[in-house]
């Protein structure tokens, strides 16, 4: 067995432990995931709300779990999403996450979780799945829609989607949308912020973990918000993330150090848009969409 199959298989024997579980509609394109929950350590204990990217690594494990977890003895998968990936690599481009106040509110339980996962768009290389994270008692609480690009090993290109797969799954995409955002154009003056990334926070892959470049954008945000750089700045963090627009637009790894830019344009009311950049390559860039009134339960000073 190869070190990446044995990897994966662990990873599903931990997921089990701690009771995940999976049930498939394929006349939906459905998976739903069990999902333990938040623990004390996925939240903010100064704000009392839940990290945004520990949020993100618990659609990210559910997803991974809805599609490497096997269905049964033959060994498939939902959407066979294990044999379209085998030998080769995914990269994610485009990433799309919406919140909802319910997510912030502490009246609202977070422990179990329900994750679904749909097939989405499908494309000539790439395609996307939809996650809808909900309560106990079905309140929605945030959705993510994730693009990623099929990648040849050898070439580290990327490699059409096989016809088989298209063929097969081709309903579940009907009327889903790709996950498309245009990079903005970086202005001259802008705050900054700047960061060395460590091992803890690079991937099985040794690239840094998707999730690591949003708690970079908020640890940037809250520095910039005390050195009093953007006047708006200190009033959307209080009102919370609603959504976040993400671009993956290259890759870094540990020791690697990011520059990170921040500014809001006036014309767009809370948002603050960031960029991280490696040497003189852009390799992450986010709109940070927040709330324009003070949530239900207010930032304890």
């Amino acid at each position: 067995m190869a070190a990446q199959d044995k990897r994966r298989e662990r990873i599903i024997c931990h997921f089990r432990q701690i009771n995940y579980q999976l049930a498939v509609d394929e006349e939906k394109y459905e998976a739903t995931v069990s999902h333990p929950g938040l623990s004390a350590d996925d939240f903010d204990m100064r704000t009392t709300r839940p990290c945004v990217w520990k949020i993100m690594k618990a659609i990210g494990a559910a997803r991974y779990f809805a599609h490497h977890a096997q269905l049964d003895d033959t060994g498939r998968t939902f959407r066979d999403y294990a044999k379209l990936t085998d030998g080769q690599l995914t990269f994610l481009v485009a990433s799309e996450l919406v919140f909802t106040p319910d997510l912030y509110d502490y009246n609202v339980p977070k422990t179990p979780l329900i994750i679904k996962i749909q097939g989405g768009h499908i494309g000539n290389s790439s395609c996307n799945s939809v996650a809808t994270m909900l309560s106990r008692d079905n309140k929605f609480l945030c959705s993510n829609i994730n693009q990623v690009v099929l990648i040849d090993k050898d070439t580290r290109r990327p490699m059409p989607l096989p016809d088989w797969w298209k063929s097969k799954y081709s309903k579940s995409a009907e009327g889903k949308r790709p996950v498309r955002f245009e990079k903005e154009v970086r202005p001259d003056k802008t705050s900054s912020f700047q960061i060395r990334i460590v091992w803890s926070d690079t991937d099985s892959n040794n690239h840094t973990n998707y999730a690591s470049y949003v708690r970079y954008a908020i640890d940037a945000a809250h520095f910039i918000s005390k050195q009093g750089e953007i006047d708006e700045i200190k009033d959307m963090l209080n009102n919370g993330i609603s959504k976040l627009e993400m671009l993956y637009l290259g890759e870094s790894t540990e020791g690697d150090v990011l520059h990170i830019f921040m500014w809001a344009r006036q014309s767009t009311q809370n948002r603050i848009i960031v960029q991280m950049d490696k040497e003189d390559s852009t390799v992450f860039q986010c709109c940070m969409y927040y709330f324009e009134n003070p949530l239900p339960n207010e930032v304890i000073s």
